[in-house]
């Protein structure tokens, strides 16, 4: 279901979760399904653009741990974010926070150097995603689905 020309929001809503794509502008309200599946900004059909800072929010109620599994459906590998210099990503990233906000610890920073993020959970019923490309190099972009377990 689209529901806004101003930023990509949720594209397709089924009985057993949502399909997301990350906004490029104002943050989305969280996800609240306990399972679900979320796309790079720009979505499975195009590359992700670039200079685009996003963030994303799960937060299921009654959920003790989201667990994230990177799939290849539409994106080769499930995985394609541009490269970073040395053994950092700091061209083009995804991070992932455990907890509601970006200020909650961070369960690491992904792109093409490190690999794409493998057996990630929560420790509770949040997570929050930032996306981060600079203005030069774009890849595929990535997409995840999730799985939570309920008290």
């Amino acid at each position: 279901m689209y529901k806004s020309p101003l930023f990509l929001q949720t594209i397709l809503s089924t009985g057993t979760g949502s399909t997301w794509v990350m906004p490029i502008g104002p943050p989305l309200p969280p996800a609240t399904d306990c399972n679900g599946k979320l796309f790079h900004p720009g979505g499975p059909s195009k590359h992700y653009p670039d200079s685009v800072e996003s963030y994303f929010y799960i937060i299921v109620p009654l959920a003790v741990r989201i667990e994230l599994e990177f799939s290849s459906t539409y994106i080769w590998n499930g995985f394609d974010i541009e490269w970073g210099s040395g053994s950092v990503c700091d061209y083009d990233w995804l991070e992932i926070f455990d907890g509601p906000t970006s200020a909650s610890p961070s369960l690491g920073k992904y792109c093409n150097t490190t690999g794409k993020p493998v057996g990630l959970s929560s420790t509770g019923n949040a997570l929050t995603f930032h996306f981060h490309s600079d203005a030069a190099v774009i890849g595929q972009g990535f997409e995840m689905n999730w799985s939570c377990r309920r008290l």
